[in-house]
């Protein structure tokens, strides 16, 4: 089994974390005594479903990684996938409720969940602290050693999907038209060193610059130095994700450029709040970069327009009450039951 596989399917972390979530939220439950239970899925931990039937409480799951996907996608592993394909539908198929972070999430859970009991609720950001008002993206960027550079950015953790010797390729190809152009890569993860040896072979040392840790809270400020966000992602079938990443970028008014994909065209409107790419080849990256840096208005035009989308449809106070909608819902039916089974499930006091 490949190290991707090892990394996502690991019962000894499952059960320690089904021990943990059981005690500290049992802890909860009987001093607050909630009518509904929220959760996010994680692989392997059983404990909502637990506490579900012991409490007979209401339960509501937030689905927002399939890892038998990632699984597929990282090592091909048969075994490994099906033993995670059965833990994450038990969970879900013990919740009462599910709410997602993509369609193409949705459309997974479909095949063996009852679709209207299934809502797609994306993911958002803290609009606050990604202000770009709250930043002197020239001053930063002097503090960076990175004045008078056009910098394009990436935020993650270096997964084979996030696509990143695109990333490499394209700030090649624009550096070799505009000496100011450079790439700052931001995070860690299993292709880092890959990345940075492709750099140096490639004698992009002094364009190229990552940095391998940023505590959360200091992400705002690094990512403000950016003038692009580039989000390169191969196009492979299941792309389920709803990158945080991007909303970030949106809220900080960074022009993205996407592999049009998944359900990043949902949420990004090419020309409007972003640029959608396809196929995501670092010749469509480099055009779509040119043609905005060409365009300074439709440049303006953009950051403005992917700000104020976050502020009005996916801030994280707007999902919360997304969820509290779910939640209201599930208590106003009053024959809840388990899906596989037939057991009444009854709203706490």
């Amino acid at each position: 089994m490949g190290r991707g596989a090892s990394d996502l399917v690991d019962l000894y972390d499952g059960a320690v974390e089904t021990v943990r979530y059981f005690l500290a939220a049992r802890k909860i439950i009987q001093r607050f005594q909630p009518d509904v239970l929220v959760y996010r899925t994680t692989l392997f931990n059983f404990a909502p479903q637990l506490l579900r039937r012991m409490y007979q409480l209401p339960c509501v799951a937030e689905v927002n990684s399939i890892k038998y996907l990632e699984i597929s996608v990282a090592s091909r592993s048969g075994w490994a996938a099906r033993v995670t394909r059965w833990a994450e539908q038990y969970a879900i198929r013990h919740s009462d409720r599910v709410f997602v972070v993509s369609q193409s999430i949705k459309d997974f859970v479909d095949q063996f969940y009852p679709s209207d009991r299934c809502s797609v609720i994306p993911n958002g950001v803290e609009t606050e602290d990604f202000n770009p008002e709250r930043f002197d993206r020239e001053a930063l960027k002097e503090a960076f050693g990175l004045e008078g550079r056009i910098v394009l950015g990436y935020v993650g953790s270096y997964k084979t999907w996030h696509g990143l010797p695109v990333s490499v390729e394209l700030i090649q190809k624009l550096h070799a038209t505009d000496a100011r152009y450079a790439l700052l890569l931001i995070g860690n993860g299993e292709n880092y060193a890959t990345i940075k040896a492709m750099v140096k072979e490639r004698g992009l040392e002094d364009v190229v610059y990552q940095i391998d840790y940023v505590p959360h809270d200091e992400v705002p400020r690094h990512t403000a130095v950016f003038d692009y966000a580039v989000m390169t992602y191969p196009d492979f079938e299941g792309f389920y994700f709803s990158p945080l990443k991007m909303y970030e970028y949106m809220s900080m008014g960074t022009p993205i450029v996407s592999t049009d994909t998944g359900q990043i065209g949902s949420i990004i409107r090419s020309g409007e709040t972003g640029e959608l790419v396809y196929p995501p080849s670092a010749t469509q990256f480099f055009e779509a970069i040119q043609a905005l840096q060409q365009s300074p208005e439709r440049y303006q035009r953009i950051s403005q327009a992917s700000r104020a989308e976050v502020l009005q449809s996916h801030s994280w106070l707007n999902n919360a009450s997304k969820v509290m909608r779910v939640c209201e819902q599930l208590l106003d039916n009053s024959d809840l039951s388990d899906s596989d089974s037939n057991i009444k499930i009854s709203q706490g006091s």
